[in-house]
């Protein structure tokens, strides 16, 4: 249903009784206003068109818009509210319909691979994806970063192994699926065991984080071998 609209443009017929554009721009009129004896009808149609037809397409767009009756009732604050919310569901289609239409999408950047490089998009596309491994008891994952020119990798490690059964500080090496370039960082699982004497907050800790591999030192007093398995959470950079 079309909404109602009363501002209707005036004297827009083909044979109304309007002057040419080029002599209403010449019109004394056009700058000082009517003089008070004589009105010049022709023009006067000329003036009441062009400010009414503004009027009417306003008003066609606020009743569109917004959804809702244009009334020629004197009521400016309620005219001002409607063209408000005319605007904003104006705006709100556009950008909505313009969202939806991803041929369009970033058609008004001039320089789409300056825009790409700003944003960093380039880099994070020649850095490649992120990769993901599994094997029987660990789990890795490359998340590729690119560090001046040079692929390097933000590398996860989660390993857990059957801890040997030793006692009295002995030692044992868990090796990492794969290497890091640099030393990495690793937290050790809670391990149980019977601890006799000492000052041990755990059963064992990590002694030594190499680039291959950690070493852990055991506090047990002993400690079964089929006690739950060791594990080890390792976050480094990888070169490859």
């Amino acid at each position: 249903m079309s909404q109602k609209n009363d501002f209707k443009a005036f004297s827009i017929s083909n044979n109304a009784n309007v002057v040419s554009q080029e002599k209403y721009e010449e019109n004394e009129s056009l700058n000082t206003g009517f003089p008070p004896e004589s009105i010049t009808t022709h023009v006067l149609n000329k003036a009441l068109r062009q400010s009414s037809t503004i009027s009417s397409v306003v008003a066609d767009f606020i009743a569109a818009e917004s959804g809702s009756d244009v009334l020629d009732d004197g009521n400016i604050t309620k005219l001002t509210t409607q063209l408000n919310k005319a605007l904003e569901q104006k705006i709100i289609t556009k950008i909505s319909n313009s969202a939806l239409e991803k041929a369009k999408n970033g058609a008004d950047i001039p320089n789409k691979n300056e825009f790409v490089k700003n944003l960093g998009l380039l880099e994070l596309l020649l850095a490649g994806t992120p990769l993901f491994t599994q094997g029987n008891n660990f789990m890795t994952f490359k998340i590729p970063f690119l560090s001046g020119l040079k692929r390097k990798y933000i590398l996860f490690q989660s390993v857990y192994v059957i801890a040997p059964n030793l006692a009295n500080e002995g030692k044992f090496t868990i090796t990492y699926p794969i290497a890091y370039s640099y030393e990495p960082h690793a937290i050790l699982s809670s391990m149980g065991g019977y601890i006799s004497g000492g000052n041990y907050g755990e059963g064992a800790d990590i002694l030594k984080i190499n680039k291959e591999n950690l070493v852990i030192v055991s506090h047990w007093q002993s400690r079964s071998a089929s006690f739950p398995p060791v594990r080890i959470f390792v976050v480094g950079i990888s070169d490859n």
